[in-house]
């Protein structure tokens, strides 16, 4: 997107908030793909909210992407795999 191309404010927004949550929750830190998110939130609101938002996603609607087994995101492969094993047999068998 274009509100983070170069050295903008946006990037610098981000870090602070991927840095202050990898503080609030040690347990998980910074997990790839946390800025993806971060991004897009940052685009829809202010930065404090952003953060909250992110807090929220990851620990509470998301609690298994985040994690060092990804159990989460495991699971959605496998639904995915037999989603398109199914609707397209073709594509799977390729």
């Amino acid at each position: 997107h274009q509100a983070y191309r170069g050295a903008s404010e946006c990037i610098n927004a981000m870090r602070r908030i991927l840095t202050a949550y990898a503080r609030k929750n040690s347990a998980i830190g910074y997990c790839q793909s946390m800025n993806f998110i971060c991004g897009v939130l940052l685009l829809l609101m202010e930065e404090e909210y952003a953060f909250w938002v992110l807090s929220t996603l990851v620990e509470d609607l998301l609690p298994e992407y985040f994690t060092r087994k990804l159990i989460g995101s495991k699971a959605d492969v496998l639904v995915f795999k037999d989603v398109v094993r199914e609707k397209l047999p073709r594509l799977h068998a390729h």
